[in-house]
């Protein structure tokens, strides 16, 4: 079996049986295919479970390391092959998970760049100078979500119209962060 049909496996066992979030499996997805594809770059034209072993991955490890990317990056490409490696363990296919053997960087601090309200403000101006009026009430609407509920973009992307109740003044966030759900006031 090849490391290829292995890995679509796992994204299958990941989509349909953990559930995993929109957002999470394409990241995975988009990782694990990029150790695929180095793999492939890097002497393993047809990349086996064989090659799904600790030295390899700590040569990936060094590859991504050395693209000088922030820790956290670093954590996204592992992160993914770890829980392939759990999946592979907990399915009697391996013995080991050679992921696990990888010590990671110490995560840094998130980078949140805080908006002034003098930066809102010209936005939602911007809004307002459409010539289209059903585009800049729209435009206004999702920036004034944006804005004042703290909703991330995928969720408010996410929104119905019968999710809005604003005479109680609230929004339902069908599948948030976990895919829970949440009434957000407005």
């Amino acid at each position: 079996m090849t490391l290829l049909e292995t890995l679509d496996d796992y994204l299958r066992f990941l989509k349909y049986e953990q559930g995993a979030s929109l957002s999470t499996y394409k990241t995975y997805h988009s990782n694990l295919y990029s150790f695929h594809r180095w793999l492939v770059e890097n002497g393993y034209p047809v990349p086996t479970l064989n090659e799904f072993n600790a030295t390899v991955i700590r040569r990936y490890f060094y590859f991504v390391s050395s693209k000088g990317v922030r820790p956290r990056t670093v954590h996204g490409y592992i992160i993914p092959l770890r829980s392939f490696g759990e999946f592979l363990l907990k399915h009697g296919i391996q013995t080991d998970n050679p992921a696990k053997t990888i010590r990671l960087p110490k995560k840094d601090a998130a980078i949140r760049m805080e908006t002034s309200e003098e930066e809102i403000l010209a936005l939602l101006q911007a809004a307002q100078r459409q010539r289209n009026q059903k585009k800049a009430a729209f435009q206004r609407a999702v920036l004034a979500v944006l804005v004042y509920t703290g909703l991330r973009r995928a969720e408010v992307c996410d929104l119905k119209l019968n999710h809005a109740d604003l005479t109680g003044g609230w929004l339902l966030v069908q599948s948030g962060k976990g895919s829970k759900s949440r009434k957000v006031p407005l």
